[in-house]
């Protein structure tokens, strides 16, 4: 198991190495504030919460999508600590998200290159599936 996932290691890092720029990217042209969204009315006053170490808090306050929250949650939890603020918090919970999409791609390109698709086509699909608009607004909002 070990050998397999080195050599997958070594045969996919150009393709990690983009995927995670285009996060970089995308992180860098979205996450530029949380004002007027559903983050500011639903999930601010529950990261203060959490923020401050009530957890029986965080999750009576948490919104109806507070799963998804508590699985972001210890990258809340490492921001805080280290004193990050609620933009901060905010740009933190994101990272699982960008980072799945990510690995996403790399496993969608590592397949079309198992199946033969040119090195070309695979670059375009991981930059169109990493880095887009609708990223870009999904981040926004």
């Amino acid at each position: 198991m070990r050998v397999r996932m080195t050599h997958a290691i070594r045969r996919d890092w150009p393709w990690w190495l983009a995927a995670l720029a285009g996060t970089a990217l995308m992180s860098w042209l979205g996450l530029v504030g949380f004002a007027w969204s559903d983050y500011d009315s639903e999930v601010v006053p529950a990261m203060r919460t959490f923020a401050s170490g009530d957890i029986a808090g965080f999750l009576a306050q948490a919104p109806s999508y507070g799963g998804s929250l508590i699985l972001r949650a210890p990258f809340a939890a490492i921001t805080a600590l280290l004193g990050g603020g609620e933009t901060a918090i905010w740009r933190a919970l994101a990272i699982p998200c960008l980072l799945i999409v990510a690995w996403l791609a790399v496993v969608l390109v590592r397949r079309m290159r198992d199946d033969g698709r040119s090195i070309g086509v695979c670059a375009l699909v991981l930059t169109l599936f990493v880095v887009n608009p609708i990223t870009i607004r999904a981040l926004d909002i």
